[in-house]
């Protein structure tokens, strides 16, 4: 999953619009970051869903191998 800077990167909304214009001197309010954030994150709803239901389909679902020890017991998922 690709992660947007703000998460990625830890920078706030207006440490976006900085960066956006140090970089490429592109200068945008921080209403139009954060409209283009809110944005994109609806657009990859539709692809979450489809994703959630071709999960709950399949026949086997791929799950944790790792242990870790609790309480002198051995423990998986």
């Amino acid at each position: 999953m690709i992660l947007p800077p703000g998460q990625r990167m830890h920078l706030s909304r207006a440490g976006i619009r900085q960066l956006l214009m140090e970089l490429l001197e592109l200068a945008l309010s921080t209403g139009a970051v954060d409209d283009a954030i809110r944005g994109a994150g609806g657009a990859r709803l539709p692809l979450d869903h489809a994703l959630v239901a071709d999960l709950e389909q399949a026949d086997q679902l791929q799950v944790d191998e790792n242990s870790w020890p609790e309480c002198a017991s051995m423990l998986w998922l």
